[in-house]
């Protein structure tokens, strides 16, 4: 309720304000302790004249890390099955193949 409240706002003063310089560049980003939805919100309404935080680095790090723990589980998952069993399923197959599907889009990023 309270992005309504902020985008209502938000278009009456861009209403009664005079209109934008075009050669005036970014405003400001948001101000510390805005939730990164509110500002999307603002965002997509066009409400929002400041730049886009860029947050490629933090989600680099996630992306890499998930994928480094994807590989130990599928290492350890194929290291128990051919130790215990001697063999591995079709499953075991599968898994292998959506792993290695994890690197082209991952590697493009």
């Amino acid at each position: 309720m309270g992005v309504v409240r902020i985008l209502l706002r938000e278009a009456e003063a861009a209403s009664q304000a005079p209109p934008a310089n075009a050669n005036a560049g970014f405003g400001a980003p948001p101000p510390p302790g805005t939730p990164l939805t509110e500002y999307c919100d603002l965002k997509y309404a066009g409400l929002w004249e400041g730049p886009i935080p860029d947050q490629g680095r933090q989600s680099l790090i996630v992306i890499w890390t998930l994928i480094g723990l994807a590989t130990i589980f599928t290492a350890l998952r194929f290291y128990a099955k051919i130790s215990r069993l001697g063999r591995v399923w079709w499953d075991d197959w599968v898994l292998l193949a959506s792993w290695v599907r994890l690197f082209p889009p991952a590697s493009t990023l």
